[in-house]
């Protein structure tokens, strides 16, 4: 997976640490930088309207992860090997005969102690400021 980091903040590297999903999530009409609330999709709180999260943030396998650091050296391009998390999707898929992909969850990694601000990642439908937005990208080899 690809991230590439918007802003000027990258003076440190914050540890960020990829989670598969284990239940889908309503995609909300909201656009970057605007704060209002979005009661067509999902929240810190909710996975969809009336309908929470068990886990604040949404609800994910702990295992297989993949680590990563976001502005390391000041670098705004992040490669986070996700192959363990996709390698468990495919095996679920021949396991069961059903394959079950609702997503994964980016978030500050809470293994790693400290204090660090925040860093803003894109995607690629919220097209902050009009600026052209790269990330996140997840390549198959």
């Amino acid at each position: 997976m690809r991230l590439v980091i918007a802003g000027q903040n990258i003076d440190q590297a914050l540890p960020v640490r990829v989670y598969r999903l284990s239940r889908p999530f309503a995609e909300g009409s909201d656009m970057a930088g605007i704060r209002s609330k979005v009661p067509d999709g999902c929240t810190w709180q909710n996975s969809a309207p009336m309908l929470p999260w068990r886990l604040p943030g949404g609800d994910y396998y702990k295992e297989p992860s993949a680590a990563g650091f976001l502005g390391y050296n000041r670098e705004r391009n992040v490669q986070i090997d996700v192959t363990d998390i996709y390698k468990k999707v495919f095996a679920d898929y021949v396991k069961t005969g059903r394959f079950y992909d609702p997503g994964m969850i980016i978030m500050r990694d809470p293994q790693v102690p400290g204090y660090f601000t925040y860093l803003n990642v894109y995607s690629f439908e919220s097209l902050p400021c009009r600026q052209q937005v790269l990330s996140p990208q997840l390549f198959f080899e």
